[in-house]
Order: structure tokens, then C-alpha cells, then sequence
């Protein structure tokens, strides 16, 4: 129990000796807080003095010339030598009586007493500008400061006291050494610029074996060069081309100065590179600028020119074409030098045109003015015509190689082109805005030429603003304007009427329904289609005679209004169906007159269709016969003659066959009748012949039952017997049939 008592109350001192620390360092940490922000308090007097001094380590300040404080960075500027800031921290925020671990920048830690601290001068980073051209240093020194305890971790504190020094020394720049090192070029406020219109004839290219070669430990200057997208360029990557310009020291010969005929080495240093030199603590960088080059060919020639004019019209900023304060001497120069580096004028146009066709003369026009070479009175909507702006003078002498303007037009216009004078090199934008310079143009002579089309009716009008240059002598030019009276064109294209000088139309005519079907009759041969137009400013083709040599035939009829639009009507011509005429029948008739069948009754005739003539042999009590006779033509008729009484002896019917056309074909039968005696013996006969029949069948079923017999195997002892007067019977059933 007293240990537990014992822990509490050492634990109670610890916390109360805490809270008197944190409190002293809270009041520390407030001043050094307000000393980096800059407040401006009478605490930052009374608990700190900051003093930050610059100071040549031999002669202690005589180098700066002046020291402020701008939102607690430390500003000095100074001429020459080393420098370091002197660090001092006062304050009775600081306990006397604690111990302080300090450590400045990346120094070792050093422990001090509160006191000690509070009366100590610390020396910060030095900086050495003795082998530095003119730069601007900005850099801050560090101290961290932690409560050194046995018992707790106090947190550290970070004080941070920033400087910037601004070193320069009358012709100690930069600028000033490289240009006296690359005499031929001109490092000038951040930019590396190089003529291309000159370059084929300098003695030495701007490649990068050249920049290299002049620096050596003697100037101490380094080199980085670095393409558009910001990446490092060794020299390795860019060896120079067998036959192509690399720094030899020759001269090249001269020539056309746009060097189109001179081969440019792989190894020149392009336009938008950065070059990026140091010295000691100094560093500059230089944009490449290769003047008169926008195509990034290092060539300065005319297809340089349309670039740039695209540029000028709209508003880009191109530094490589930004030529005519480079070039000039003028009395506006000032003026000029507010816009920024690379805002294109047409001074820098006519100056490329000057370079490119070395124009001379800069003398002023009389009397010179433009004008409008030709007005169009009437035009219609869908016209276009053409306005050309002319050069007027009374003096010969006057001229033009330069044009600058805007052309502005009515709403019922649409501009589509514009063309320059072939002696010009121009461009134009959408908004009207155009540009144009090349060689002399004088009295009479068109400069630029605009075509529109007419969209809308009424009044159209064009108007011209702008400049004309003759060399570098700019002048406004007097607004010119002119108007067009423009009208729409009839777009009716519908016929009035429609007619065919034979047949039927299968509607009555409407100027809207424009297909229809005409109907001839079957052998027409021509048909003429007629009608008139709705408006006589119209025109038609197909109202015309058609040859109709087809069952069908297709008319097209096209009415073409005034203002080119069309309406076809399609006339479909049918011809009717030919009449039906009867063909003739022609009817033979049948000559056959044959005999497909001849019978008669209880007896028997072998017919034959070519037999003509049959016997038969009937009794006494016979008076006709029963004759079937079927001719073999359905339109023959047969009739049958003398069949009937019989008389004793022969007797002949006579079976005629009438074929359809008439032809007679006769069958005959000799029908022989017996007398009344002959009959009596002929029967007793037929009794005799009738009685062997019989014998004949008694016999056949004799066998048939001996056939049974053996088949069957009967033991049969009874012998078959055929009663006598069953044969008599017979005989007499024969004898009546």
C-alpha cells in the first residue's frame, strides 16, 4: 500500500514539472510563430530579437548594399564574395535553468543552458558567389531546438529563417559572358536567338558540338540542353551527317539566302530548345528562338510566310516570326516594345516580305487609293459573284506589295474565297480578316478578289477596312464599300395542264398527283403528249410525240422551275388488250361405216367388219330374226331391211351402215328357211345327235368317278350303272330345246 502511495505521488511531480515546461515552451513556440509569419507585434520585440546579418567573411558588410525583410524572408543585395545569415535567438520565454539540444541545418547537435541560448549567435549556410555570374539565391537555414529531459520527450521545435540574395555585379551577367563567348549569336533576357536567314552563311552553325567545344574548365561553364519536351539531349544522340553543315570552321559559300539548297545538319540546335548553362551557384536558361524559321525546317524561305499570316490573323503568339524590332530603327520603337515577345504585326510581315524580295524603294504613294473594279447590279438567291479590290493612282510610281484588312458583309451574303494577286502570298480567316504581301502592284491592277454567294433576297452589301503597305511604309486605306440587289428566283414547278392526243387518263389532271395511266386502243401507234405551265418563267421537256412500239411505254415529263428545282410527272402509256375474233371451225365428217358388232339371236355369225355377207339356216317356224348390229362410229345409223316374214327358201337382210358424210356400207344375211317335211326328218336327225351327246357325258363321268376312286381308294364292289330310261328322257328334253 505505501508503494502504491509512493508511485501516485512521483507521478504527481512528474505531470506537474511537464506542465511548467509545456507552459514555457508554449509562450516560445507562440514567438517563434509570429517571428516566421512576419507578425509585426511587441511580443516578437520583448521575448526575441531575430537578427539576420550578411557579412564578406574578410570585410564584414562592405559588399551589401541594402537588407529588408519582405513576409519573413530576408532580403539582401549584395556585389560579391561569401555569405552566411547570423542566426540569433533571445527571449525570457527560455528557461535559464533548462538544457537545450540545438541543432542547425544538418550540423551536429550542441546542448545548451536556456541562458546560453538565449545570448548565442549562430552562423547559418554559407553562400559562395565568387565564381557565380549575376543570379538570384534564395535558399533557408534551419534550426530545430528539443527540451532535453531525462524523465519526458519534449517535441522538437523548427525555426526557419529564409533569405534571398540578390547578387549583381556590372558586367558580370550571363548574358553578357555567353555573348562574348558565341560572338556570332545573341543570348538576350532568357532567349537564344538565332537568324535563320543568315545561317547558311555563318562561319559556325549553332550545332551542339560548337557550344560545346567553347566550354572548358577556364570559363567554368556547364551545359544541359533539353528538346520541347523537356528531355535531356546528350551529344551522343545527335552526330552530325556525312555531307551535312557541322561545325568545321569553314565558310559556306554564299548563295540564296534562304538556304534551300544548303543541307542543314541533324546536329543544329532547334528551334523551342532549352538551353540551360551554370556557373558556380549561378544557373540561366535560354529558349532557342530561330528567327525567321516556323516551320522548323532552320530555313528561312516563303513557305515561312502562310504560317505566319495564319498566325498574325488569329492572334497567335509566334517569337521566331517577331521580326521587325530586331531589324529596325524607329521612332515608335517604344511603342512597340510594350507588346510581348512574339506578338506578330504587319510590321513583322512586311519585314519577312522585305527579307524575301528585296524591296528597297520606302517611298511614299501620291494619291494612291483602292477601288472596287466592277459592280453587279442584280443577282439572284443562289448566285455567286465576285467583288475585286483595285489599286488607283494618277502616278506611275506609286505601288503596293502589302494588304491588311477586314472585309464585313451583309447577312444575305456568304464570303467563300478570296483570291490574291498572283504577284501576292496571302491568307484569310472566317471572321474576314486577311493578309496578303508579295511584289509590286500599281495603277489598275487587282489586288485581292472576294466571292460570295447571295443566301437571302434583298440588298447585300461588302464593306473594306484595313491597311496597305508599300515596304515598310504602312497606311490606312478609305473605307470602300458597294451593294447588290438580290431577288429569289420562282421555284414553281408545277404543269397547268395535261393531254394526250389519244386514249384515257385514269384521273383527271392535278398539278400535284404527278404520276398517271394513259389507255389507247390495241394498234395505236403514236401518241402526242401536250400541256402548259403553271409560270411562264419555267420550262418543261417531255411534252413531246411518243412511238409506241411496245405494249407499255414510259413518258417523262420534267418541269424545271426558274430557280432550278424540279417536279417529274411520269405518264405510264398501256395499250388495250387485242380484240378477240373467232376461229374458224371446219368440221370433217366421218366416213366410217363399218360394223363393230352383228349377232342374231340362237345363232352363231363369225363376224368380221370386212365380211359383208353371212348364211343362215333357220327353221320353218322361223319368220324374223333377232339381229344386234352396233356400228363402230357413235354418227354412223344402221337400219335394218327384210327381216321379217320369212318366206320358204332364202330370204335376205339387209344391214345398212350410213357413215356421217353419207357413204352407205350394206351387211347381208341369206337367211335360208326350211319347208315343213325337211323339218320332220332334221328333228328325227337332232333326236339321233342328241341321244351320242349324252352317251358322251355318261361316259366323261364314268371316268371322273373312277378318277375319285383311285384318288380316294375306296373298295367299291358295286359296279355304276346308268338306267335306261333316264336316256330316253334325255333324248327327249334335247330334242325340244
Amino acid at each position: 500500500m505505501n508503494m502504491m502511495k509512493k508511485k501516485l505521488m512521483k507521478m504527481t511531480k512528474i505531470f506537474l514539472v511537464l506542465t511548467l515546461i509545456f507552459s514555457q515552451l508554449s509562450s516560445v513556440t507562440k514567438v517563434f510563430a509570429d517571428e516566421i509569419t512576419g507578425n509585426d507585434t511587441e511580443i516578437k520585440d520583448e521575448t526575441k530579437e531575430l537578427v539576420v546579418n550578411g557579412y564578406l567573411m574578410n570585410t564584414f558588410d562592405d559588399s551589401i548594399i541594402n537588407e529588408t525583410e519582405n513576409d519573413g524572408v530576408f532580403e539582401y543585395n549584395v556585389t560579391a564574395g561569401k555569405y552566411r545569415q547570423i542566426l540569433t535567438i533571445s527571449g525570457d520565454k527560455i528557461d535559464d535553468t533548462k538544457s537545450y539540444s540545438v541543432k542547425v541545418n544538418d550540423n551536429d547537435s550542441v546542448v545548451m543552458t536556456g541562458e546560453e541560448l538565449k545570448n548565442a549567435t549562430t552562423e547559418g549556410s554559407e553562400i559562395d558567389l565568387t565564381n557565380s555570374y549575376n543570379t538570384i539565391i534564395e535558399y533557408t537555414d534551419k534550426i530545430v531546438i528539443t527540451e532535453v529531459s531525462e524523465e519526458t520527450e519534449t517535441e522538437a521545435l523548427t525555426l526557419e529563417y529564409k533569405a534571398k540574395i540578390t547578387y549583381e555585379v556590372e558586367g558580370n551577367s550571363f548574358d553578357e559572358a555567353l555573348n562574348a563567348l558565341y560572338e556570332e549569336y545573341v543570348f538576350e533576357n532568357g532567349n537564344f536567338i538565332v537568324n535563320a536567314k543568315e545561317l547558311p552563311l555563318l562561319p559556325t552553325v549553332p550545332t551542339m558540338e560548337y557550344l560545346y567545344s567553347l566550354l572548358n574548365e577556364n570559363n567554368g561553364i556547364k551545359l544541359e540542353v533539353f528538346d520541347r519536351d523537356n528531355n535531356l539531349v546528350t551529344l551522343e544522340e545527335e552526330t552530325p551527317v556525312e555531307g551535312e553543315i557541322s561545325n568545321n570552321g569553314e565558310t559556306p559559300v554564299e548563295g540564296d539566302i534562304s538556304g534551300e539548297d544548303t543541307p542543314v545538319s541533324e546536329t543544329l540546335i532547334k528551334n523551342g530548345y532549352t538551353l540551360k548553362f551554370t556557373k558556380g551557384l549561378s544557373e540561366a536558361s535560354y529558349k532557342v528562338y530561330v528567327m525567321g524559321d516556323i516551320t522548323d525546317d532552320s530555313i528561312f524561305n516563303t513557305d515561312d510566310m502562310i504560317p505566319t499570316m495564319e498566325g498574325y490573323l488569329n492572334g497567335e503568339m509566334i517569337p521566331t516570326m517577331d521580326l521587325y524590332l530586331t531589324s529596325h530603327e524607329t521612332e515608335g520603337k517604344d511603342e512597340y516594345e510594350e507588346d510581348p515577345f512574339g506578338t506578330i504585326t504587319i510590321e513583322d510581315i512586311m519585314t519577312i516580305n522585305g527579307y524575301l524580295n528585296h524591296s528597297e524603294k520606302e517611298r511614299e504613294n501620291t494619291d494612291l487609293n483602292l477601288v472596287f473594279g466592277s459592280d453587279t447590279d442584280e443577282l439572284y438567291v443562289g448566285d455567286t459573284f465576285k467583288v475585286s479590290l483595285v489599286v488607283n493612282s494618277t502616278d506611275l510610281e506609286d505601288y503596293i506589295n502589302g494588304i491588311d484588312g477586314l472585309v464585313t458583309y451583309s447577312d444575305n451574303l456568304k464570303l467563300m474565297n478570296v483570291l490574291f494577286n498572283e504577284n501576292l502570298i496571302g491568307t484569310y480567316n472566317e471572321d474576314g480578316r486577311f493578309v496578303g504581301a508579295g511584289t509590286e502592284l500599281t495603277n489598275g491592277t487587282t489586288v485581292i478578289t472576294f466571292e460570295f454567294m447571295a443566301i437571302n433576297d434583298g440588298e447585300g452589301t461588302v464593306t473594306l477596312n484595313g491597311s496597305v503597305a508599300n515596304d515598310m511604309i504602312i497606311n490606312e486605306f478609305e473605307e470602300v464599300s458597294t451593294s447588290v440587289n438580290i431577288t429569289r428566283k420562282s421555284s414553281i414547278n408545277n404543269l397547268y395542264s395535261l393531254n394526250a392526243s389519244v386514249g384515257t387518263f385514269d384521273t383527271a389532271f392535278d398539278k400535284d398527283v404527278t404520276v398517271y395511266t394513259l389507255t389507247v386502243p390495241y394498234g395505236t401507234k403514236e401518241v402526242i403528249l401536250s400541256g402548259s405551265l403553271e409560270d411562264t418563267l419555267s420550262t418543261v421537256d417531255g411534252l413531246f410525240k411518243y412511238e409506241l412500239t411496245e405494249d407499255k411505254t414510259t413518258a417523262i415529263i420534267t418541269v424545271t422551275a426558274e430557280d432550278g428545282s424540279t417536279k417529274v410527272y411520269t405518264v405510264y402509256i398501256i395499250k388495250e388488250k387485242p380484240p378477240v375474233v373467232p376461229t374458224p371451225v371446219v368440221y370433217y365428217y366421218s366416213s366410217n361405216n363399218y360394223l363393230k358388232t352383228l349377232e342374231a339371236k340362237g345363232y352363231e355369225i363369225k363376224f368380221d367388219r370386212d365380211t359383208l355377207e353371212y348364211e343362215l339356216n333357220v327353221n320353218n317356224d322361223v319368220k324374223s330374226l333377232d339381229i344386234t348390229a352396233i356400228a363402230e362410229d357413235s354418227r354412223s345409223r344402221v337400219e335394218i331391211t327384210g327381216n321379217e316374214n320369212f318366206k320358204t327358201g332364202k330370204n335376205t337382210v339387209i344391214i345398212s351402215v350410213k357413215a356421217e358424210n353419207g357413204d352407205v356400207r350394206e351387211y347381208k344375211l341369206i337367211v335360208n328357211r326350211k319347208n315343213t317335211a325337211t323339218t320332220t326328218l332334221t328333228e328325227e336327225e337332232e333326236s339321233g345327235s342328241t341321244a351320242e351327246k349324252v352317251v358322251i357325258i355318261i361316259l366323261i363321268v364314268l371316268v371322273v368317278l373312277g378318277l375319285l376312286y383311285l384318288i380316294f381308294k375306296k373298295d367299291d364292289d358295286a359296279t355304276p350303272t346308268v338306267k335306261p330310261e333316264n336316256k330316253k328322257n334325255n333324248t327327249k328334253n334335247n330334242s325340244k330345246k
